[in-house]
């Protein structure tokens, strides 16, 4: 019996599964601009305020060095995601639904969406086309 890799399906693509990578990619590049964003501030800070700062330096690496750290990770993450869904790679799938699941911290908006990408996921139809399939 003889596998077709998904990755080299190009037609078996939907409207969905471009739309959702299509997102990803978005999310991605997003979290990584805002990452950037981040490494500035933090270092307009110690910059400006120096290790003895009145507690600048503290509160900089301290809160914004883990955000900018997280914000990066979720980029990143996204951007690898997205890449994965357009080649129809079925572990891309499987970190779609990591990321949709992440975004339920997102209140208000997050849950919805989250909630909207595990179930387009997880329909047969689209399963199917992310695992390794047969050839007669």
């Amino acid at each position: 019996m003889n596998y077709i890799n998904p990755g080299e399906q190009g037609k078996e693509r939907t409207f969905g599964t471009i739309f959702l990578a299509v997102g990803y990619l978005a999310c991605g590049v997003v979290a990584t601009i805002l990452a950037g964003i981040l490494v500035v501030i933090i270092f307009m800070f110690l910059i400006t305020y120096g290790e003895d700062g009145g507690g600048f330096s503290g509160f900089t690496i301290g809160v914004l060095g883990p955000a900018m750290l997280g914000v990066i990770s979720w980029g990143v993450a996204s951007i690898v995601v997205a890449v994965g869904l357009l080649d129809m790679r079925e572990w891309a799938r499987g970190g779609a639904i990591i990321l949709a699941i992440l975004l339920f911290w997102l209140i208000p908006i997050g849950p919805l969406l989250g909630l909207v990408v595990i179930a387009y996921l997880m329909l047969p139809n689209t399963n199917a086309r992310f695992t390794k399939k047969q050839i007669q």
